[in-house]
């Protein structure tokens, strides 16, 4: 039996990757597949040689049930890649009514695998498949198949640092602020920066809870950016990156500069 559907799980996948419907029975009342999670909702923030595993569900709904044992789950991802999922437990999918199940599983990432480069990155949408009770292991009707219902963001981890100087400075002379923005490197291990990336110089004043920002920088070769200002007065002074779908958002910690 796990053959017959292992065979009608693969055809039922490619019809969804290659976007054409998959093949199930022409019921009065199709089993359907109504809700996804993929780790909660989070995104998944990953730095050079980190293994992680997360939790993947969906619900689906049939008038006869939905068979316990025989769900499936994949995750696609950018650029073809593909992570596969593991059951949490036996039975794969427990019952909530006796029309609705909840299926549970688990997918690992290691990015120290020879596989895994930073062309993994991304988002990453859920594809699953439920097999109702009375679902056909002759002709494969009766599975169900949905594709994209939920995502997660895998994202290399960002690093930020940052120095001012000269500490003390003289009020209204500049301060150079020098920072570098790296990336997790998951196909060479550790971190590498690169030009082009937006940063942003933070400042805050011991006389106030706000804080602003004052100027947009890009980072030049090897993530490295230089900023100069003048400060009045007695400040602290970050430099803060947003991220983006592949990589992670960064504070750099705070300078405080003293102002004479």
């Amino acid at each position: 039996m796990r053959r017959r559907i292992a065979a009608a799980v693969t055809g039922a996948m490619a019809l969804s990757v290659l976007g054409a419907p998959a093949a199930r029975a022409d019921l009065s009342s199709p089993a359907v597949i109504t809700g996804g999670s993929v780790n909660s909702g989070r995104d998944l923030v990953l730095g050079p040689d980190s293994r992680t595993t997360f939790e993947v569900s969906f619900t689906a709904r049939d008038d006869s049930g939905i068979s316990a044992d025989h769900a499936e789950v994949n995750l696609l991802g950018p650029n073809g890649h593909r992570l596969q999922a593991d059951p949490v437990s036996r039975p794969v999918c427990a019952p909530v009514s006796s029309t609705t199940s909840t299926c549970r599983f688990t997918v690992t990432v290691d990015t120290g695998s020879a596989r895994i480069d930073n062309s993994w990155a991304g988002t990453w949408r859920l594809w699953a498949l439920a097999v109702p009770n009375d679902w056909n292991p002759a002709t494969g009707e009766g599975l169900v198949t949905r594709s994209g219902f939920a995502s997660v963001r895998i994202k290399r981890k960002s690093t930020l640092t940052m120095d001012a100087a000269p500490e003390p400075v003289a009020a209204g002379r500049p301060l150079a602020i020098l920072g570098a923005l790296r990336f997790a490197d998951w196909g060479n291990g550790g971190y590498t920066g690169s030009a082009g990336h937006p940063v942003r110089v933070v400042f805050a004043s011991p006389s106030s809870p706000l804080y602003r920002y004052v100027k947009d920088l890009e980072t030049g070769a090897n993530g490295w950016v230089l900023a100069t200002v003048l400060p009045d007065e007695d400040d602290s002074w970050w430099l803060a990156y947003n991220g983006t779908e592949s990589t992670s958002w960064v504070y750099s910690a705070d300078d405080y500069v003293d102002v004479r």
